[in-house]
């Protein structure tokens, strides 16, 4: 277990890959952080970072889920914390996230990431800005990869258009805009796009778009105005 100051001040950040096991508290948020890297090693567990501003208003915390352990998932730690350490003061996340994304493309193939989720937090107001979720009723019980979307893409047009992609469990792509939570209207059909349109078996007939055996497990790959799946 590591030895930290629970309670974190003005401009601190802490975090790491390596054995983690007790609570943390930043303004307006508490919780418990557990990491457990894979024996014998001392690092290489979920990347785990937490951050607060100088005026003590905004806490973050960022999480991956890498795949790997050991010393070959240990470049992300040192990553995460090289992107973050920048932007502890920066109010917009836009810049934050888009190095963050950057970062995990550049990443070798032999140490991918699998998850990774950023929270940034004003408690001045405690508001929650959006949510959203897609209800898929048989088609997602149908759905061959039950846990996927475990990942959202980012991209934005370096101006003012920022945008939230991710795939559901029923293996459809939607669009959201980052600031409202709102699916984008022109992205496929009212800000979704069917990805089992178009998959076919035997001799090229559709296959079932309620109970089609297609799925992805894996976060939308961007790439300029392109997203992969």
């Amino acid at each position: 277990m590591n030895e930290i100051n629970a309670r974190f001040a003005c401009f601190e950040q802490w975090g790491g890959n390596g054995s983690a096991d007790h609570a943390v508290e930043l303004p307006g948020l508490a919780g418990w952080v557990y990491s457990a890297p894979l024996d014998p090693a001392s690092g290489g567990g979920d990347v785990h970072y937490f951050s607060v501003c100088s005026r003590g208003s905004i806490s973050r915390t960022a999480v991956a889920d890498v795949a790997g352990h050991g010393s070959l998932a240990s470049s992300m730690a040192e990553s995460f914390r090289s992107v973050l350490q920048r932007h502890t003061d920066n109010w917009d996340q836009s810049a934050l996230m888009q190095e963050l994304n950057d970062a995990f493309q550049l990443t070798p193939l032999e140490r991918p990431y699998a998850t990774a989720a950023v929270l940034g937090f004003y408690p001045e107001t405690g508001e929650l800005l959006w949510t959203h979720s897609e209800f898929e009723g048989q088609r997602a019980v149908n759905a061959p990869r039950q846990l996927s979307g475990r990942g959202l893409s980012y991209w934005t047009d370096g101006r003012n258009d920022e945008r939230i992609l991710y795939v559901t469990p029923g293996y459809k792509l939607v669009e959201l805009d980052a600031k409202t939570g709102v699916r984008i209207g022109g992205f496929g059909k009212d800000g979704i796009v069917d990805l089992k349109l178009g998959v076919v078996h035997g001799t090229g007939q559709q296959i079932d778009r309620e109970n089609g055996d297609a799925g992805l497990h894996s976060t939308p790959t961007v790439v300029k105005d392109v997203v992969i799946v």
